[in-house]
């Protein structure tokens, strides 16, 4: 693959084209972040909406509606909103489990 390059990224694999969007920074575009991926720390205890869209592979109104309905935890600091990343991991604990019915489920 010249010029490609495989990286692993939150339990992902990506090719990174010379050229052009990667699947990961495409979806982070969607979800209204611009900036660099790879500056996301994955050690971090908190994390964005945008960041919660990424993980969890959801458009950001579905995430704001998982929040209001309080299937997924999170907070305001002033008017930022924080995701705690154990939230991330209830939330996909609870819908394996299928405790919680999902966004729109009748």
């Amino acid at each position: 693959m010249d010029g490609d390059t495989l990286t692993r990224h939150d339990n992902t694999l990506a090719v990174h084209p010379a050229q052009g969007l990667t699947r990961a920074t495409d979806k982070a575009h969607k979800c209204g972040r611009t900036s660099n991926m790879t500056t996301t720390n994955p050690q971090a205890a908190l994390i964005t909406v945008a960041d919660a869209c990424t993980r969890l592979h959801l458009s950001r109104p579905t995430v704001y509606l998982l929040i209001n309905t309080g299937q997924l935890r999170s907070f305001k600091v002033g008017k930022a909103r924080r995701i705690p990343v154990g939230a991330i991991d209830e939330y996909i604990d609870n819908m394996l489990a299928g405790t919680e019915s999902g966004p729109g489920a009748a």
